[in-house]
This record gives structure tokens, C-alpha cells and sequence, in this order.
């Protein structure tokens, strides 16, 4: 029977590998090693001014940074 295997290392290898494993007649095993040293852009948000002053504001990016 088998199966295909990919790697993953990058995150830009993902789409191309998830085609891959549609395209496959064969059951497929997605090896992800990505680091999630940094998830989620928290220095992109914006925080409402009219909700959060400006010290606790200044203090969110400094810590996001």
C-alpha cells in the first residue's frame, strides 16, 4: 500500500505540500517542524485609545517588541 511523506520546515512550503496531498492516490504523512517562536504579530494590533491609555499602550508595544 505506502504512503507519501513530506517535510515541512518553511512556512512557505505549505500550500505546495497540501496540493501535493490532495492530489495523492496514496494516504500522506505531513511532517511540520516550523518554530513558533513568534505567532501571532502582536505588535500589528492597534489598541483603542478610547479604552487603554497611552502608558498601558506604549507598555503593550514595548513588550510585543
Amino acid at each position: 500500500m505506502g504512503a507519501r511523506g513530506f517535510t515541512i520546515t518553511r512556512r512557505d512550503q505549505l500550500r505546495e505540500v497540501f496540493d501535493k496531498a490532495r492530489e495523492s492516490e496514496l494516504p500522506v504523512v505531513i511532517d511540520i517542524k516550523i518554530g513558533n517562536r513568534h505567532p501571532f504579530p502582536a505588535e500589528a494590533m492597534i489598541l483603542d485609545e478610547d479604552i487603554y491609555t497611552g502608558e498601558k499602550i506604549a507598555a503593550f508595544k514595548n513588550d510585543s517588541e
